[in-house]
C-alpha cells in the first residue's frame, strides 16, 4: 500500500568541498558550514552534484556521489539559500525500487532548493524537492526569493504529507536495505518514496519507472497541488 505520512560574496571567493572528487576548495580564511547532500531516486552512485547559491546562481562547487550515495560540501556561512542539482550521464546509476539497478541517463536531473544552511545540515534531493524547484521557479523572482523557496517547499510537502521534504531520507540501495529502517521520519521518507516507484511500475512498461515517475509527478505537483 502506498502510504502518504503525514549574501552574496564575489564568485571567485567561493567555493565548496566534497569528501568524494570535488573540485574546488574554500580560502582558508572562509569560515563555512558542512552540509550534506543526499539525493534519492534510490541510492544514486557516480552522480555527478552540483551546489549554486540559490540567490545568484553562482556555482559554489561540484563532487560525486560515488558509491556512498551522498556528499558533504564546505559552504561560505554568508550563503544561506542554496540549489542543489543531481545529473546522470557516464556510469551513474540508481537503486529502482521497483526494478533493481538502473543506468541514470545524462538526460536527468533531479533537484532540491533549501533555505537557512546552517552547520551539518542534510538535504535530501527527491522527486518531491524537484516539484518544489519547478513550483518555486514560477513565482515572481524565482529562487532569487527565500519565501519563494519556503513556501514551494511547504506547498509541497502539505500535497503529499510530509513535513519537510528537504530531510535526508535513507538511502535504500538494495532490498535489504529495507531491514534497516526504523521508526523515524528518515525511514517513512523512504518507504513513501519506495511505495510511490512500485505504484508506478504498475501502470509503465520500461524497467525506469522511478524516471518516470520523476517527469510525471513532479510536473504534476510543480503547481503545489
Amino acid at each position: 500500500a502506498l502510504l502518504l505520512v503525514g549574501c552574496e560574496i564575489n564568485e571567485d571567493k567561493i567555493a565548496a568541498t566534497s569528501n568524494n572528487n570535488s573540485n574546488t576548495a574554500p580560502p582558508a580564511s572562509i569560515s563555512t558550514n558542512t552540509l550534506t547532500i543526499t539525493p534519492s531516486l534510490g541510492k544514486i552512485l557516480n552522480a555527478k552534484v552540483t551546489l549554486k547559491n540559490a540567490k545568484t546562481k553562482a556555482v559554489l562547487g561540484t563532487a560525486n556521489t560515488g558509491n556512498l550515495g551522498k556528499v558533504n560540501f564546505q559552504v561560505p556561512k554568508d550563503i544561506k539559500d542554496v540549489l542543489i542539482e543531481v545529473s546522470g550521464g557516464g556510469v551513474a546509476k540508481y537503486f529502482d525500487e521497483a526494478k533493481g539497478e538502473q543506468d541514470l541517463p545524462s538526460s536527468v536531473t533531479l533537484r532540491a532548493a533549501a533555505t537557512a544552511i546552517s552547520d551539518n545540515s542534510n538535504v535530501g534531493v527527491s522527486v518531491f524537492t524537484e516539484a518544489a524547484v519547478q513550483h518555486a521557479e514560477k513565482q515572481p523572482d524565482g529562487l532569487s526569493k527565500t519565501e519563494n523557496i519556503n513556501k514551494a517547499n511547504g506547498d509541497i510537502g502539505a500535497a503529499v504529507g510530509i513535513s519537510n521534504i528537504t530531510q535526508a531520507p535513507v538511502l535504500i540501495g538494495s532490498n535489504d536495505d529495507y531491514k534497516e529502517l526504523t521508526d523515524d521520519a528518515a525511514s517513512a521518507y523512504a518507504l513513501q518514496l519506495a511505495a510511490l516507484v512500485k505504484a508506478a511500475s504498475a501502470n509503465t512498461t520500461g524497467n525506469t519507472p522511478a524516471l518516470e515517475l520523476l517527469n510525471k509527478l513532479a510536473a504534476d505537483l510543480s503547481d503545489g497541488i
